[in-house]
């Protein structure tokens, strides 16, 4: 999954820069929203493998943690770049 989100995420950002005239500053902050989505999606699948799979066996409670931090300060800056 993570490949893919990223890959995908990489391919719209590249998409963006060679079919609009928008500045780079732009295309960088809309990269950033997508990223912030990728760590959500990360987030919820560490959440999803954890209860539903028991892939993860050890204690998550600090990567999700962790996690949750990046994710809450990253969409912090995307609300405060977009307001």
């Amino acid at each position: 999954m993570y490949a893919t989100l990223g890959l995908s995420l990489t391919t719209l950002a590249v998409i963006e820069v060679f079919t609009t005239d928008r500045n780079a500053a732009t295309i960088l902050r809309d990269s950033y929203l997508l990223w912030s989505v990728f760590y959500t999606a990360a987030i919820i699948k560490i959440r999803v493998e954890a209860t539903d799979f028991d892939i993860i066996a050890v204690n998550r409670f600090g990567i999700q943690l962790w996690h949750v931090l990046v994710v809450a300060v990253m969409w912090g800056s995307v609300y405060f770049s977009y307001a």
